[in-house]
């Protein structure tokens, strides 16, 4: 879950129910859960971050465009992660 006051996301942990937060901002995020990958995309900076949801280490952070982005999904059938722009057309 996004906690935007504090910067992070809140982490659940499924089996025990304890929570966690890492210190990743997150406007919009979008889940793998089977590549245990967390997409996160931040505003302020524009930023696309990758977290391994197993370690909670980032993999990878990217700019991206601040005020193109609406909302976020991971498309499992395709294995790929698609930004809702405001002109976005087709589905996963």
């Amino acid at each position: 879950m996004n906690l935007p006051d504090q910067e992070s996301i809140g982490v659940i942990d499924q089996k025990t129910g304890a929570v966690t937060t890492w210190k990743i901002p997150g406007h919009t995020n979008a889940l793998d859960e089977a590549g245990h990958r967390l997409f996160a995309a931040s505003l302020q900076p524009g930023r696309l971050t990758v977290v391994d949801t197993q370690s909670g280490w980032v993999v990878a952070a990217l700019p991206c465009i601040v005020g193109a982005l609406n909302g976020f999904r991971y498309c499992q059938t395709q294995s790929r992660d698609r930004g809702d722009e405001k002109d976005h057309f087709g589905a996963c």
